[in-house]
Parts: C-alpha cells; sequence; structure tokens
C-alpha cells in the first residue's frame, strides 16, 4: 500500500481496459484505481484505450486520464514537438 504514495501517478493497466465490458472484475479494478488516484490527489491513467465505449467507461468509473490508439498511434520521438504544435489537446482530460 505505500506503492502510491511513492509515485506520482498510478495507471490501469490495459488488460483490465480491454476486458472492460466483458466482467465486473475489469470494472472493478478501474473503479479501485481511480478511487486511489481521487484519495491521493493524483491523476489515474487508463492505458491502451481503443474504442469510443472503453473511453467512456473508464471516464465514468471517474478515470482522470486516458492513452491508447483511440486518441493517437504511437508516434517517433523525434514528431512529438510538431504534433504537439498540431493537437487540440483540450479534450484530453477526462475529469468532469
Amino acid at each position: 500500500m505505500a506503492t502510491p504514495r511513492r509515485h506520482p501517478a498510478t495507471a490501469t493497466k490495459e488488460s483490465a481496459i480491454k476486458d472492460l465490458s466483458d466482467t465486473g472484475s475489469s470494472r472493478a479494478i478501474v473503479r479501485a484505481a481511480a478511487g486511489l488516484g481521487t484519495s491521493f490527489g493524483i491523476a489515474t491513467t487508463a492505458e491502451g484505450v481503443e474504442t469510443e465505449s472503453q473511453l467512456e467507461r473508464i471516464k465514468a468509473e471517474g478515470c482522470t486520464e486516458a492513452q491508447g490508439f483511440l486518441l493517437s498511434p504511437p508516434v517517433p520521438a523525434a514528431d512529438i514537438p510538431d504534433l504537439l504544435r498540431t493537437w487540440d489537446c483540450s479534450w484530453a482530460t477526462l475529469a468532469a
């Protein structure tokens, strides 16, 4: 239980995100991770978001950030400055 105090953010693992619509236990994992983030006042990032449905579910469970192919495919590090200059990130935070 000391781990969340030592790290600045938590991440809900991709396997839980992929199974989000299939199992109650995956939803419980996402909800628990988001709850820890809220309790510690830190961002909770859901990794591996690939569908609009997954994005809506993780938002409903309280995740504050998301990453995955739905939002952007991987890009070479050298391309990131150009991507950030042209990408509208205003919607990127999930928190209400």
